[in-house]
């Protein structure tokens, strides 16, 4: 999952620069549709991945736990379409910059995630 979300951040970071330095545009669109793949198929690789880690601790609780995560990308999927139509549809850098802000808070979770299991692994000493 470490290699896919590194993946994903890359090439957003590169979608957004060559989005939003105008070095493609309206008459050659295929160098920012294969960016927005790429970063589209490194997601197939952090999706299922976190949906395990979710589950992970919460097998006692699986359905309910499974609905929530559900519930929950439905709301983020929902409210982020609202945000996504409120910056401007003119410039191709909006998208770039949407993704782009889903990607970083994918890494933030991430590193909230692993603060927690650092949290919860018994300290040995040896």
């Amino acid at each position: 999952m470490q290699a896919g979300l590194l993946a994903c951040l890359v090439s957003g970071l590169i979608l957004l620069a060559v989005s939003a330095s105008h070095i493609v545009g309206q008459n050659d669109p295929w160098p920012l549709c294969a960016l927005i793949i790429t970063t589209t198929f490194t997601l197939g690789f952090i999706g299922p991945n976190a949906n395990v880690l979710a589950l992970t601790h919460h097998g006692h609780q699986a359905g309910a736990a499974s609905a929530l995560l559900g519930t929950m990308a439905f709301a983020i999927g929902g409210s982020s379409g609202i945000l996504m139509a409120l910056l401007p549809p003119t410039k191709l850098s909006s998208t770039a910059f949407g993704m782009l802000a889903g990607i970083l808070g994918m890494v933030l979770c991430n590193f909230w995630r692993r603060a927690a299991e650092k949290r919860e692994m018994p300290h040995r000493d040896m």
